[in-house]
């Protein structure tokens, strides 16, 4: 069946994090910002705002901003999953439902069975739904509506489904210093004390993302509070003793990385410039192969601190500095 839409309510405690409501709210992502606003500038001529793609590393913001997108044009959010149209009647049964307007929002469009995918070809290319009946099919006019597709995995989806996306975009990860803002107004919405230095150590552990760098805020409050509980901090104030404590008890590293990930450098690093297959890692290590490729090395890969192919894996100079000093 699938989701039309999810309300979360809050009866207690601190508020959570403001999102941005308006472009001029995202933070580091100038570019993306600046042809958005290309598009609305023909939306309020009244041209259709035209189907988009959304590509780019998990955390980048990119639910905030189809949220950022349906505000700017004032257009019903409809948000649902990839997996959640797993066949052509959940398709019919999102697209029945559909008002003048609306914005669909699909994460992880790319959970779409491919044969699903094609049921989407016709309502983005000709703003039509195909019906069956008992004497054949009949084509049904569909409100003026927009798709917005996320994925994590762009090399999953049909091409002809990607070709009726004209708007692609591929979100960036931030700099640290893009997320010391996006650090303090998270901690400011929740009513959490902080020092400086404590928000750029966070930030620094955000691997480039709000998602992550919310994570580790949370962590890191957690940590605030257990050692306001056992006598070890008098304030309630997130700083960087805190930040220090928090990694030392969830085995963070300064940029973020989990024993796994430093495992994995640990072990490349142990060959000494010899390039290392996924099996031996995966034997020296005792980590599944599937989790060292799709959620341990992937980072390291991004940060620079190993490289991979098909002659094997090897730690980079980088990556041998950094356990240096880790």
């Amino acid at each position: 069946m699938t989701r039309m839409a999810s309300i979360v309510t809050r009866t207690a405690g601190p508020r959570p994090p403001k999102r941005p409501e308006t472009l001029g709210e995202l933070v580091g992502q100038s570019g993306f910002v600046e042809q958005v606003q290309l598009i609305l500038a023909g939306v309020r001529k009244g041209k259709p705002l035209g189907h988009i793609l959304l590509t780019g590393p998990p955390g980048t913001g990119k639910t905030t901003i189809a949220e950022v997108i349906a505000n700017e044009v004032g257009g019903r959010l409809i948000k649902t999953e990839g997996k959640s149209l797993d066949s052509e009647k959940a398709v019919r049964l999102l697209l029945a439902g559909l008002r003048a307007g609306d914005i669909v929002f699909v994460d992880e469009v790319h959970g779409i069975p491919r044969k699903v995918q094609d049921s989407l070809l016709i309502p983005l290319e000709s703003n039509e739904m195909e019906v069956r009946t008992k004497d054949g099919s009949l084509r049904v006019k569909l409100p003026r509506w927009t798709l917005i597709a996320a994925t994590t995995l762009p090399q999953k989806l049909d091409p002809a489904l990607k070709r009726r996306l004209p708007n692609k975009f591929n979100l960036k990860l931030l700099s640290s210093e893009d997320l010391i803002p996006i650090a303090k107004g998270m901690a400011d919405s929740m009513g959490i004390e902080y020092t400086d230095g404590a928000m750029r150590m966070l930030a620094e552990m955000g691997h480039g993302t709000p998602g992550i760098t919310k994570n580790m805020l949370n962590s890191a409050e957690n940590a605030m509070l257990r050692m306001h509980e056992t006598g070890a901090k008098s304030d309630n104030v997130v700083d960087e003793a805190v930040v220090r404590f928090m990694r030392q008890k969830t085995g963070r590293d300064r940029i973020g990385l989990d024993d796994n990930q430093r495992m994995i450098l640990e072990t490349l690093n142990s060959n000494q410039g010899r390039k290392t297959s996924l099996s031996a890692l995966a034997d020296v290590t005792g980590l599944d192969r599937s989790a060292i490729e799709s959620s341990f090395e992937p980072l390291l890969v991004r940060f620079g601190l190993m490289r991979r192919g098909s002659g094997g894996r090897e730690i980079t100079e980088k990556g041998r500095a950094h356990l240096a000093v880790a």
